[in-house]
C-alpha cells in the first residue's frame, strides 16, 4: 500500500518547516521504499511529508 499525504497529513504552525518522519519498528508485512537519483529503489528508515 503506497502511504500518501492523507494518511501521513501534519501541519506545522512555521513556515518553512518539514516534518521528517522516523520508523522506530519495520513494518511487519512488506518495507519501506523510495527511488534514488539512479531510479533503483532503496530501503528507508526516514522520509519527510514533501518525499
Amino acid at each position: 500500500q503506497v502511504i500518501s499525504g492523507n494518511i501521513l497529513r501534519a501541519i506545522t504552525s512555521e513556515d518553512g518547516d518539514e516534518i521528517t518522519y522516523t520508523l522506530v519498528k519495520p513494518p511487519r508485512l512488506g518495507r519501506i521504499i523510495k527511488p534514488n537519483q539512479r531510479g533503483q529503489f532503496e530501503k528507508i528508515t526516514k522520509f519527510t511529508q514533501t518525499e
